[in-house]
């Protein structure tokens, strides 16, 4: 927090370094679990971003999908859909449909809607997208296509269970909180918007 004052009276409020500190300050409160500051001061970081970078840049995307997995982690799960589908609105407009960050988008966005209950069929076809991906760039042996191929078969087992009347409520409650989404959130938070603080 001192670190953020120093910056702030340096550069000045609305500067991408005091960006690049909210994201750092964002990543910290995240990892220890005080996620409504987490999300306050990535909520901050991304203002500050589209003011300078524009709505439409690769570290304004950064800061939306941040924020969605801080929102996801709280269970808004609107909120996390909505900041995820910006994310990939521009990631596919800037880097292209067929790249690693938007396939990884897609994965992030599909588990979201599988979350949600309701959009099976959406998270089915993101997670189908992010495994074509996946096998064209990295092979079918790799870690993220196998993830992916897994989604899918989660996603069509639940489907199938639903139509039959049963709940799966218990498998959505253990995929919202595991340690897997907090270790991507606090990777993903602290990526800079290319500044460097001297």
């Amino acid at each position: 927090s001192q670190f953020c004052t120093t910056v702030e009276m340096t550069y000045g409020k609305m500067s991408l370094c005091t960006s690049d500190s909210y994201s750092t300050l964002s990543a910290y409160f995240a990892s220890t679990r005080k996620l409504k500051l987490a999300t306050e001061y990535a909520g901050r970081s991304l203002v500050i971003r589209i003011r300078h970078l524009g709505a439409k840049n690769a570290a304004t995307a950064d800061s939306h999908f941040n924020l969605a997995l801080l929102f996801r982690l709280q269970t808004e799960f609107p909120e996390a859909r909505q900041h995820f589908s910006y994310a990939l609105a521009i990631r596919e407009e800037v880097e292209g449909e067929g790249s690693l960050s938007v396939a990884s988008t897609r994965m992030a966005l599909g588990k979201t809607c599988e979350l949600m209950g309701g959009s099976e069929e959406e998270a089915f076809a993101h997670y189908s997208k992010a495994l074509a991906t996946f096998r064209s760039l990295l092979g079918n042996e790799d870690p993220a296509s196998l993830k992916a191929s897994e989604a899918i078969f989660r996603v069509r087992t639940a489907t199938t269970f639903q139509e039959g009347g049963s709940s799966l409520e218990t498998t959505s409650a253990t995929m919202m909180f595991n340690s897997e989404d907090l270790r991507l959130a606090l990777s993903n938070i602290s990526s800079s918007s290319g500044t460097t603080v001297e």
